[in-house]
């Protein structure tokens, strides 16, 4: 398992900054709960942000700058086919292409397919990066309009994702 730095890693309502519109938070996740959001962008690049100006505050004594670390979340393809998975500097950038999964071994983002239609992607980021916030973003077709399911942040020391682990406030 591991320790899991994401605070509400289910409840995208609160310790997160979000743009565009949390519809609702009672669809089927990856682990059978009702408990998936339906996030509902409203133009292009929309982003959910969890840094230091909302619950997130990552710090030299908790993070060491050039250990590595990584970012994961679950997600479903509604009716958008790329989504992205970054810090809130969006350096480094994994693009995930639901009709066409890949890896992108230069930026270090990589996928697992799950039952259902879901995915769990992530990326690995040093510390000196993760400072910057955990930010999934809507890729750049995505107009007002766009819809995906998430659920499940999680974000763990070592470039692996970890077994996931729930968390609610800190």
């Amino acid at each position: 398992g591991g320790v899991n730095r994401v605070i509400r890693s289910q409840d995208f309502s609160s310790s997160w900054s979000v743009s565009g519109t949390l519809v609702s938070t009672n669809n089927l996740a990856p682990d059978g709960s009702n408990t998936a959001t339906l996030w509902q962008l409203g133009g292009q690049y929309h982003a959910i942000t969890q840094g230091e100006n909302n619950g997130l505050i990552p710090s030299t004594s908790i993070v060491a700058p050039t250990a590595e670390y990584t970012y994961s979340i679950y997600v479903k393809k509604v009716n958008n086919s790329q989504i992205r998975i970054t810090t809130s500097s969006v350096n480094p950038l994994y693009v995930f292409d639901f009709d066409n999964p890949q890896n992108d071994i230069p930026n270090k983002g990589s996928f697992v397919a799950l039952p259902n239609g879901w995915f769990r992607i992530s990326i690995v980021i040093t510390g000196s990066q993760a400072v910057n916030g955990f930010r999934i973003q809507g890729h750049h077709s995505s107009a007002s309009g766009t819809q995906y399911l998430i659920w499940g942040a999680q974000w763990n020391k070592g470039n692996v994702a970890t077994t996931y682990v729930p968390t609610n406030a800190n």
